[in-house]
Formats: C-alpha cells, sequence, structure tokens
C-alpha cells in the first residue's frame, strides 16, 4: 500500500487452503535483509515469530524464507491466527526468483509464495 500499491506475481503452494483474503500484512521478525551470502533467515520458524493476529479484522503473514520448513512457517502462522501466508525467497544467490513449494500436507489458509 505504501509508497503506491503495485502487483506482484505469486505461485500457490501444494497443499494450500484456498479462498480471497484482503487485509493487513504483518511480517514475522527474524528477517534478513539485506540477505546474507548464504540462507540465514529463522523468520517463521518459532510461534514467537509471530505477533497475535487481530480477531476482528483479516491479516496476512509475511514471512521470508530460509532455514526451516515452508510448512513448519505456515502453521506457526496458522497458530497465531493469520487468514493467509505469503513466504517470500530470501534474497541471496539462487534465492531470488518466484518461491514456489508444498506444505507436505494441506492447511487451511491460502499460502502462497512471492520472489
Amino acid at each position: 500500500m505504501s509508497p503506491a500499491p503495485q502487483n506482484y506475481e505469486t505461485a500457490t503452494f501444494t497443499y494450500s487452503g484456498s479462498g480471497d483474503i484482503v487485509g493487513g500484512l504483518v511480517a514475522a521478525t527474524n528477517t534478513v535483509v539485506p540477505a546474507t551470502p548464504a540462507p540465514s533467515s529463522a523468520s517463521g520458524c518459532a510461534a514467537t515469530d509471530f505477533l497475535p493476529a487481530s480477531a476482528t479484522e483479516p491479516q496476512v503473514a509475511l514471512i521470508q524464507r530460509g532455514t526451516c520448513t515452508f510448512a513448519i512457517k505456515a502453521a506457526n502462522a496458522i497458530a497465531a491466527g493469520y487468514d493467509a501466508v505469503i513466504i517470500f525467497n530470501e534474497g541471496n544467490p539462487g534465492r531470488t526468483e518466484l518461491v514456489e513449494g508444498t506444505l507436505g500436507a494441506p492447511v487451511s489458509v491460502p499460502v502462497v509464495g512471492l520472489s
């Protein structure tokens, strides 16, 4: 939403929940920007990486790819009450393109990847 709205290409993760979500974006902690030369982000890997989601307004968790599985990241966001999850690529060499992946088992909310 700031400084100006933009459209981004996304990819739906295998086993993602379905739906259209419009809500506030909340970044998980432990994001490493700028990225280090080797993967190092633990963003979303612990339940404590998320503020509790709003009980009244839809919210989307924004999580950086990194050192744990996509399933763990999504599960932690869902447990914190988020309505959808966006996992963006880490930004280090080999991890800048649109991130696509699997969650290993069905989840209850939409999960998409972002470059």
